[in-house]
Protein backbone atom coordinates (compact mmCIF):
# COMPACT_ATOMS: atom_id res chain seq x y z
CA UNK A 1 0.00 0.00 0.00
CA UNK A 2 1.36 3.44 -0.98
CA UNK A 3 2.02 6.20 1.57
CA UNK A 4 -0.85 8.27 0.15
CA UNK A 5 -3.27 5.38 0.51
CA UNK A 6 -2.10 4.75 4.07
CA UNK A 7 -2.56 8.43 4.89
CA UNK A 8 -6.06 8.47 3.37
CA UNK A 9 -7.06 5.31 5.22
CA UNK A 10 -5.75 6.73 8.49
CA UNK A 11 -7.74 9.93 8.02
CA UNK A 12 -10.88 7.93 7.25
CA UNK A 13 -10.27 5.82 10.36
CA UNK A 14 -10.11 8.91 12.57
CA UNK A 15 -13.25 10.32 10.96
CA UNK A 16 -15.04 7.08 11.80
CA UNK A 17 -13.83 7.38 15.40
CA UNK A 18 -14.78 11.07 15.67
CA UNK A 19 -18.28 10.48 14.13
CA UNK A 20 -18.81 13.82 12.35
CA UNK A 21 -22.60 13.39 12.09
CA UNK A 22 -22.94 13.35 15.88
CA UNK A 23 -21.28 16.76 16.14
CA UNK A 24 -24.66 18.35 15.35
CA UNK A 25 -25.62 17.48 18.93
CA UNK A 26 -22.86 19.74 20.23
CA UNK A 27 -23.25 22.47 17.61
CA UNK A 28 -27.02 23.02 17.84
CA UNK A 29 -27.23 24.28 21.46
CA UNK A 30 -24.29 26.64 20.88
CA UNK A 31 -26.08 28.11 17.87
CA UNK A 32 -29.13 28.76 20.05
CA UNK A 33 -27.25 30.20 23.00
CA UNK A 34 -25.23 32.60 20.88
CA UNK A 35 -28.23 33.57 18.75
CA UNK A 36 -30.21 34.52 21.85
CA UNK A 37 -27.28 36.68 22.98
CA UNK A 38 -26.62 38.28 19.59
CA UNK A 39 -28.57 41.48 20.27
CA UNK A 40 -26.60 42.25 23.44
CA UNK A 41 -23.88 44.91 23.19
CA UNK A 42 -21.42 42.57 24.86
CA UNK A 43 -21.74 39.90 22.13
CA UNK A 44 -18.37 38.68 20.86
CA UNK A 45 -17.87 36.62 17.70
CA UNK A 46 -14.54 35.44 19.10
CA UNK A 47 -16.22 34.03 22.22
CA UNK A 48 -18.98 32.50 20.08
CA UNK A 49 -16.50 30.70 17.82
CA UNK A 50 -14.34 29.60 20.76
CA UNK A 51 -17.36 28.19 22.61
CA UNK A 52 -18.38 26.24 19.49
CA UNK A 53 -14.87 24.79 19.13
CA UNK A 54 -14.81 23.81 22.82
CA UNK A 55 -18.21 22.12 22.54
CA UNK A 56 -17.17 20.19 19.43
CA UNK A 57 -13.98 19.04 21.16
CA UNK A 58 -15.98 17.80 24.15
CA UNK A 59 -18.25 15.85 21.79
CA UNK A 60 -15.17 14.30 20.17
CA UNK A 61 -13.93 13.33 23.65
CA UNK A 62 -17.26 11.59 24.25
CA UNK A 63 -17.12 9.76 20.92
CA UNK A 64 -13.52 8.59 21.22
CA UNK A 65 -13.97 7.55 24.83
CA UNK A 66 -17.10 5.61 23.89
CA UNK A 67 -15.34 3.91 20.98
CA UNK A 68 -12.49 2.82 23.24
CA UNK A 69 -14.53 1.81 26.29
CA UNK A 70 -17.27 -0.09 24.46
CA UNK A 71 -14.63 -2.11 22.61
CA UNK A 72 -12.68 -2.91 25.78
CA UNK A 73 -15.87 -3.91 27.64
CA UNK A 74 -17.13 -6.05 24.75
CA UNK A 75 -20.20 -3.90 24.07
CA UNK A 76 -19.14 -3.33 20.45
CA UNK A 77 -19.32 -6.96 19.35
CA UNK A 78 -19.54 -8.28 15.76
CA UNK A 79 -23.33 -8.37 16.27
CA UNK A 80 -23.47 -4.60 16.59
CA UNK A 81 -26.01 -2.96 14.25
CA UNK A 82 -24.74 0.61 14.31
CA UNK A 83 -22.16 2.29 12.04
CA UNK A 84 -18.62 0.96 12.15
CA UNK A 85 -16.48 1.78 15.16
CA UNK A 86 -12.74 2.35 14.79
CA UNK A 87 -11.59 -0.10 17.48
CA UNK A 88 -14.17 -2.75 16.67
CA UNK A 89 -13.29 -2.63 12.96
CA UNK A 90 -9.56 -2.77 13.63
CA UNK A 91 -9.03 0.56 11.86
CA UNK A 92 -7.40 2.02 14.96
CA UNK A 93 -5.89 0.31 17.97
CA UNK A 94 -7.35 0.97 21.43
CA UNK A 95 -4.06 2.68 22.32
CA UNK A 96 -4.39 5.09 19.39
CA UNK A 97 -7.97 5.97 20.32
CA UNK A 98 -6.97 6.43 23.96
CA UNK A 99 -4.26 8.87 22.85
CA UNK A 100 -6.94 10.63 20.81
CA UNK A 101 -8.99 11.04 24.00
CA UNK A 102 -6.00 12.65 25.74
CA UNK A 103 -5.32 15.02 22.84
CA UNK A 104 -8.94 16.12 22.34
CA UNK A 105 -9.36 16.53 26.12
CA UNK A 106 -6.25 18.71 26.28
CA UNK A 107 -7.47 20.87 23.40
CA UNK A 108 -10.88 21.17 25.07
CA UNK A 109 -9.17 22.35 28.26
CA UNK A 110 -7.09 24.93 26.38
CA UNK A 111 -10.10 26.43 24.60
CA UNK A 112 -12.06 26.17 27.84
CA UNK A 113 -9.45 28.30 29.63
CA UNK A 114 -10.08 31.07 27.10
CA UNK A 115 -13.77 30.91 27.94
CA UNK A 116 -13.04 30.88 31.67
CA UNK A 117 -11.06 34.11 31.28
CA UNK A 118 -14.25 35.65 29.92
CA UNK A 119 -16.93 33.95 32.02
CA UNK A 120 -15.12 33.36 35.29
CA UNK A 121 -15.66 30.63 37.87
CA UNK A 122 -19.18 29.59 36.77
CA UNK A 123 -17.78 28.68 33.35
CA UNK A 124 -14.80 26.94 34.94
CA UNK A 125 -17.00 24.63 37.00
CA UNK A 126 -19.38 23.98 34.09
CA UNK A 127 -16.46 23.14 31.82
CA UNK A 128 -14.76 20.91 34.36
CA UNK A 129 -17.96 19.00 35.07
CA UNK A 130 -18.66 18.68 31.34
CA UNK A 131 -15.21 17.19 30.69
CA UNK A 132 -15.50 14.75 33.60
CA UNK A 133 -18.90 13.54 32.45
CA UNK A 134 -17.73 13.34 28.84
CA UNK A 135 -15.05 10.85 29.90
CA UNK A 136 -17.06 9.05 32.59
CA UNK A 137 -20.13 8.49 30.44
CA UNK A 138 -18.77 5.21 29.08
CA UNK A 139 -15.42 4.92 30.89
CA UNK A 140 -14.35 3.92 34.36
CA UNK A 141 -15.45 1.09 36.65
CA UNK A 142 -19.05 2.41 36.86
CA UNK A 143 -19.86 4.32 33.63
CA UNK A 144 -22.90 6.62 33.64
CA UNK A 145 -24.23 4.68 30.67
CA UNK A 146 -24.70 1.64 32.91
CA UNK A 147 -27.26 3.49 35.05
CA UNK A 148 -29.67 4.37 32.22
CA UNK A 149 -28.55 7.98 32.58
CA UNK A 150 -27.54 8.59 28.97
CA UNK A 151 -30.55 10.69 28.01
CA UNK A 152 -30.50 12.62 31.28
CA UNK A 153 -26.80 13.38 30.86
CA UNK A 154 -27.37 14.59 27.32
CA UNK A 155 -30.30 16.77 28.42
CA UNK A 156 -28.17 18.41 31.10
CA UNK A 157 -24.92 18.96 29.21
CA UNK A 158 -26.10 19.24 25.60
CA UNK A 159 -29.14 21.24 26.61
CA UNK A 160 -29.13 23.12 29.90
CA UNK A 161 -25.38 23.68 30.28
CA UNK A 162 -24.60 24.28 26.59
CA UNK A 163 -27.33 26.84 25.87
CA UNK A 164 -27.36 28.74 29.16
CA UNK A 165 -23.57 28.51 29.42
CA UNK A 166 -22.96 29.99 25.96
CA UNK A 167 -25.58 32.67 26.65
CA UNK A 168 -23.95 33.50 30.00
CA UNK A 169 -20.55 33.80 28.35
CA UNK A 170 -21.89 36.58 26.14
CA UNK A 171 -24.14 38.39 28.60
CA UNK A 172 -22.98 37.45 32.14
CA UNK A 173 -26.55 36.45 32.95
CA UNK A 174 -29.08 33.68 32.30
CA UNK A 175 -32.44 34.55 30.74
CA UNK A 176 -35.74 32.71 30.81
CA UNK A 177 -35.51 32.45 27.03
CA UNK A 178 -32.17 30.64 27.27
CA UNK A 179 -33.58 28.19 29.83
CA UNK A 180 -36.62 27.46 27.62
CA UNK A 181 -34.48 26.80 24.55
CA UNK A 182 -32.02 24.77 26.62
CA UNK A 183 -34.85 22.43 27.60
CA UNK A 184 -36.11 22.25 24.03
CA UNK A 185 -32.80 21.39 22.36
CA UNK A 186 -31.90 19.16 25.30
CA UNK A 187 -34.93 16.99 24.57
CA UNK A 188 -34.04 16.77 20.87
CA UNK A 189 -30.46 15.79 21.66
CA UNK A 190 -31.76 13.22 24.14
CA UNK A 191 -33.86 11.79 21.30
CA UNK A 192 -30.65 11.20 19.33
CA UNK A 193 -29.21 9.19 22.20
CA UNK A 194 -32.50 7.36 22.64
CA UNK A 195 -32.58 6.18 19.00
CA UNK A 196 -29.02 4.90 19.33
CA UNK A 197 -29.87 2.98 22.50
CA UNK A 198 -33.12 1.59 21.10
CA UNK A 199 -31.25 0.17 18.12
CA UNK A 200 -28.72 -1.48 20.46
CA UNK A 201 -31.18 -2.96 22.96
CA UNK A 202 -30.20 -6.56 22.25
CA UNK A 203 -26.42 -6.10 22.08
CA UNK A 204 -26.35 -3.74 25.07
CA UNK A 205 -28.44 -6.14 27.12
CA UNK A 206 -26.18 -9.05 26.22
CA UNK A 207 -23.13 -7.00 27.24
CA UNK A 208 -24.71 -5.98 30.54
CA UNK A 209 -25.04 -2.32 29.51
CA UNK A 210 -28.25 -1.01 31.07
CA UNK A 211 -29.68 1.88 29.07
CA UNK A 212 -33.10 3.47 29.36
CA UNK A 213 -34.12 1.64 26.19
CA UNK A 214 -33.05 -1.70 27.69
CA UNK A 215 -35.15 -1.00 30.77
CA UNK A 216 -38.22 0.05 28.75
CA UNK A 217 -38.17 -2.48 25.92
CA UNK A 218 -38.89 -1.71 22.25
CA UNK A 219 -42.66 -1.23 22.59
CA UNK A 220 -42.36 1.39 25.33
CA UNK A 221 -39.57 3.14 23.44
CA UNK A 222 -42.02 4.19 20.72
CA UNK A 223 -44.11 6.67 22.78
CA UNK A 224 -40.99 7.92 24.60
CA UNK A 225 -39.23 8.83 21.34
CA UNK A 226 -42.35 10.55 20.04
CA UNK A 227 -42.71 12.46 23.31
CA UNK A 228 -39.12 13.70 23.20
CA UNK A 229 -39.61 15.15 19.72
CA UNK A 230 -43.05 16.64 20.30
CA UNK A 231 -42.26 18.04 23.75
CA UNK A 232 -39.27 19.94 22.36
CA UNK A 233 -41.55 21.84 19.99
CA UNK A 234 -44.42 22.12 22.48
CA UNK A 235 -42.13 23.90 24.95
CA UNK A 236 -41.41 26.71 22.47
CA UNK A 237 -45.08 27.08 21.53
CA UNK A 238 -46.06 27.28 25.21
CA UNK A 239 -43.32 29.85 25.82
CA UNK A 240 -44.70 31.94 22.95
CA UNK A 241 -48.24 31.80 24.33
CA UNK A 242 -46.88 32.93 27.71
CA UNK A 243 -45.03 35.81 26.09
CA UNK A 244 -41.55 34.45 26.76
CA UNK A 245 -40.53 33.89 23.12
CA UNK A 246 -41.34 36.00 20.03
CA UNK A 247 -43.46 34.57 17.24
CA UNK A 248 -41.10 34.30 14.28
CA UNK A 249 -38.53 31.90 15.80
CA UNK A 250 -41.30 29.73 17.25
CA UNK A 251 -43.15 29.62 13.92
CA UNK A 252 -40.09 28.75 11.83
CA UNK A 253 -38.70 26.15 14.23
CA UNK A 254 -42.22 24.76 14.65
CA UNK A 255 -42.12 23.68 11.00
CA UNK A 256 -39.90 20.85 12.22
CA UNK A 257 -43.03 19.24 13.68
CA UNK A 258 -43.92 17.98 10.20
CA UNK A 259 -40.60 16.18 9.91
CA UNK A 260 -40.72 15.04 13.54
CA UNK A 261 -44.05 13.36 12.94
CA UNK A 262 -42.64 11.42 9.98
CA UNK A 263 -39.64 10.34 12.04
CA UNK A 264 -41.91 9.14 14.85
CA UNK A 265 -43.86 7.02 12.35
CA UNK A 266 -40.64 5.49 10.97
CA UNK A 267 -39.38 4.79 14.47
CA UNK A 268 -42.53 2.81 15.28
CA UNK A 269 -41.91 0.24 12.56
CA UNK A 270 -38.10 0.37 12.40
CA UNK A 271 -35.97 -2.71 12.96
CA UNK A 272 -32.24 -3.37 13.16
CA UNK A 273 -30.08 -1.18 10.93
CA UNK A 274 -33.14 0.88 9.90
CA UNK A 275 -32.56 2.82 13.10
CA UNK A 276 -29.28 4.17 11.67
CA UNK A 277 -31.19 6.30 9.16
CA UNK A 278 -33.55 7.53 11.89
CA UNK A 279 -30.53 8.33 14.07
CA UNK A 280 -28.96 10.50 11.36
CA UNK A 281 -32.24 12.26 10.61
CA UNK A 282 -32.91 12.93 14.30
CA UNK A 283 -29.51 14.62 14.53
CA UNK A 284 -30.37 16.56 11.37
CA UNK A 285 -33.73 17.77 12.67
CA UNK A 286 -31.98 18.98 15.83
CA UNK A 287 -29.60 21.05 13.72
CA UNK A 288 -32.36 22.37 11.45
CA UNK A 289 -34.47 23.28 14.48
CA UNK A 290 -31.64 25.41 15.91
CA UNK A 291 -31.01 27.10 12.54
CA UNK A 292 -34.68 27.89 11.93
CA UNK A 293 -35.15 29.24 15.44
CA UNK A 294 -32.04 31.40 15.11
CA UNK A 295 -33.13 32.68 11.70
CA UNK A 296 -36.52 33.59 13.15
CA UNK A 297 -34.87 35.30 16.12
CA UNK A 298 -32.66 37.41 13.85
CA UNK A 299 -35.72 38.28 11.74
CA UNK A 300 -37.60 39.39 14.83
CA UNK A 301 -34.67 41.59 15.88
CA UNK A 302 -34.55 43.13 12.39
CA UNK A 303 -38.27 43.88 12.36
CA UNK A 304 -37.98 45.64 15.71
CA UNK A 305 -35.24 47.98 14.49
Amino acid sequence: MSENNKHTLNMESWLIAIRPKTLFAALSPLILGNSLAFAHESFSFFIAITSVICALLLQIVVNLSNDYSDFIRGVDSPARLGPARACQSGLLTPKQVKIGVYISSSLAVLTGLILVSSGGWPIFFCGLLSLICAICYSSGPRPLADFALGEVTVFIFFGLVAVTGSYYLQTQQISLQSIVMACSIGLLNSAIMFVNNTRDIVTDNNAGKVTLAVKLGKEMCIPVYRSLLYAAIAITVTAFLLGVLPGWPVFLSGLCFIYARKLAEKFESAKGIEFNDILNKTALITFIFSLLFSAGYFLDIHLQV
